[in-house]
């Protein structure tokens, strides 16, 4: 069997943007840069063997900043800085010296010797216009610097603490698209609502896009795909499939419908999802195959949640109708097997085994990787979206767990695994007030969940995970909840012992700017996750902004730490993906829920934010 993926790896996965677009799509520029030979300075590499240095060579590109940009976003360029970076017991340290080159125009690369050989390295590329800061950034991880001999890497340049362009000519404004990374760092991006219609009371979502984007983010090039998806979609979910080299898509709808008033998230029925609940991308050919046995054993879902097994086999869970699904059905994973049978180009869904019951029916819900099992095979915490009904007991801590939350625990058997709710959840989270009187125990519906990491104390083990916004549904009187600012929590698991239950327990932080849901919540570097977009409240346009949460400190930032922040393109229902450089590629959305949602004729916005705090210290 494989390895499991790494946190970062699964968070990438399941984390699983943007709304108005731009007048015409940014040119890609490639940045002439001198070939040269660079010594060292007084702590440099002249200390090494020659034989434990080599050479970096690299071609650089570089992508227009958003608004305003001359045509060479490299006018102002004058010096070029390599950071090489190496892990150590501590973290991520600086591996030798640090070149600086200048900027020349009229060549192709630049070469940056006598460098500490070694792997795996981070290696980082800094712009400067002058003294001060750096204004670009570039960086490749996993890197091998070999040995007597020159590295080449291309490096895309991306504008620091500002919003670089992307995108192509007469994309669709895209609400509910997709995104997954795939091989070497590239992203898929899929589907999503490129229009809608007043009905009466309600505005009408239609028109999925079947088109597919891939954004190289070694080289900043944004290609439309060969070839179409199967079937038109938004609302679906992605995960890549690296024995198979190909993407997993599931799921989505093909209409959805709102109020005016945008007082609740779209609705839909299971007669509104997409006939084809999946179907794959080949990433070599540049194609899309579907599904074998399409309908069999793969249900209809909306905002599904695909959770990664060794082996490449897929657990499709949640995405059911919300705020209340009729069928139980929906508490029943589907399971996807990457095994092939004879003259089979993908793998298919397989009939689902008892042991993938959840142990509620979810819908708008959270998965989070949670860690490694003492054998080997995966850990994830699902969070939310499951709706509780009036005779729900708030008192009693562990049906609240049952609702709230629950781990899944992948077995040694391959495409198998147990959910549990045998947990205590205590805290902050519960109960909630609604008006001045009424108490009632919601759950959070289209939040987002973050791994933070693991400690160990005297109680165990725990894995802490950052759950930021999400909108809650009131049964007694049946209706969607503003969202609320202090939706934000620390959400901390410990597994069970022979002795004690498990337990969840929750810490309310502060610093959300506005309650939001429908956001993106993304790791950027190893010390930050950002917040982009939502909605803050019903039938108003999208207010919220970008957000970081510091991990060391365990607070939010303030604005003087992310001053581009302002110059967000404020929209919700986008995506949101981190790239190999830490950076945050957002991709579709809308500014508003409700009344004039999206226009076929606008462009999609399509930028990526690389935060100051990713330069390496």
């Amino acid at each position: 069997m494989r390895s499991p993926p790494t946190a970062l790896q699964a968070r990438r996965r399941l984390l699983a943007a943007s709304a108005r677009g731009r007048a015409a799509a940014p040119r890609l520029v490639r940045a002439g840069l001198a070939a040269m030979a660079l010594g060292l300075g007084a702590c440099a590499a002249e200390d090494l063997p020659a034989e434990d240095t080599g050479g970096v060579a690299s071609q650089v590109f570089a992508l227009a900043t958003c608004g305003g940009q001359t045509a060479d976003p490299f006018a102002a360029l004058k010096t070029l800085q390599l950071i090489v970076r190496e892990p150590s017991a501590t973290g991520l340290q600086i591996a030798g010296a640090s070149p600086t080159a200048a900027y020349s125009t009229g060549k192709s690369s630049i070469v940056f010797n006598d460098i500490k050989a070694g792997s795996p390295f981070e290696v980082n590329m800094l712009g400067f216009g002058g003294a001060g800061t750096a204004q670009w950034f570039g960086r490749r991880t996993g890197v091998n610097i070999k040995k007597n001999d020159t590295t080449s890497l291309e490096m895309a340049l991306m504008a620091v603490e500002n919003f670089t362009c992307v995108g192509t000519k007469n994309m669709a404004n895209a609400l509910f698209p997709a995104s997954v990374v795939m091989d070497n760092g590239r992203v898929l991006l899929t589907g999503g609502f490129t229009n809608s219609t007043p009905d009466g009371g309600l505005v009408r979502l239609e028109s999925p896009s079947d088109a597919a984007y891939i954004f190289d983010g070694n080289t900043g090039t944004f290609a439309k795909s060969k070839t179409l998806m199967k079937e038109a979609r938004a609302g679906h979910a992605m995960i890549y499939l690296p024995k198979l080299n190909q993407v997993l898509i599931v799921g989505g709808a093909k209409k959805m419908a709102i109020p005016v008033d945008g007082s609740t998230p779209p609705i839909w029925s299971v007669n509104d999802g997409v006939s084809l609940s999946y179907e794959i991308y080949d990433v070599g050919s540049d194609t899309f195959i579907a599904g074998a046995d399409n309908g069999l054993n793969a249900k209809k879902r909306v905002f599904p949640n695909l959770i990664a097994l060794t082996d490449d086999y897929v657990v499709a869970l949640g995405g059911a109708p919300w705020p209340v699904s009729n069928s139980d059905d929906y508490a029943k994973s589907d399971r996807f097997t990457s095994n092939r049978e004879q003259g089979q180009k993908t793998g298919k869904f397989v009939p689902a085994l008892n042991t993938l019951q959840l142990n509620t029916v979810r819908a708008g819900a959270a998965v989070a990787y949670v860690g490694p099992t003492a054998n080997g095979t995966s850990r994830y915490f699902i969070w939310g979206g499951a709706t509780i009904d009036q005779g729900y007991d708030p008192n009693n801590p562990l049906t609240t767990a049952i609702k709230h939350g629950e781990r899944f625990k992948e077995s040694t058997e391959p495409g198998t695994g147990e959910f549990s709710s045998d947990y205590k959840l205590e805290g902050d989270f519960l109960p909630q007030k609604v008006g001045d009187t009424v108490a009632t125990d919601t759950s959070l519906f289209f939040p987002t969940l973050t791994p933070l990491g693991k400690t160990v104390d005297k109680d165990g083990e725990w894995y802490h995970f950052l759950s930021a916004g999400g909108v809650r549904y009131d049964p007694k009187a049946k209706a969607w909840l503003q969202p609320k600012a202090d939706d934000l929590f620390k959400v901390s698991l410990k597994e069970a012992t022979e002795s004690t239950k498990g337990r969840i327990k929750t810490a309310r932080l502060s610093g959300l700017a506005k309650g939001v849901y429908f956001h993106q919540a993304n790791q950027s570097g190893a010390d930050h996750v950002l917040l982009s977009g939502g909605f803050s409240a019903h039938a108003q346009p999208a207010s919220q902004l970008v957000q970081a949460f510091n991990l060391p400190s365990g607070k939010m930032l303030g604005s003087n730490d992310m001053p581009a922040a302002k110059n967000f393109v404020l929209r919700g229902g986008h995506t949101g993906l981190t790239l190999r450089n830490d950076c945050v590629i957002l991709f579709g959305g809308t500014s508003q829920l409700g009344a004039g949602v999206l226009s076929s004729q606008q462009q999609a916005t399509s930028d990526i934010y690389c935060p100051k705090f990713l330069l390496p210290k």
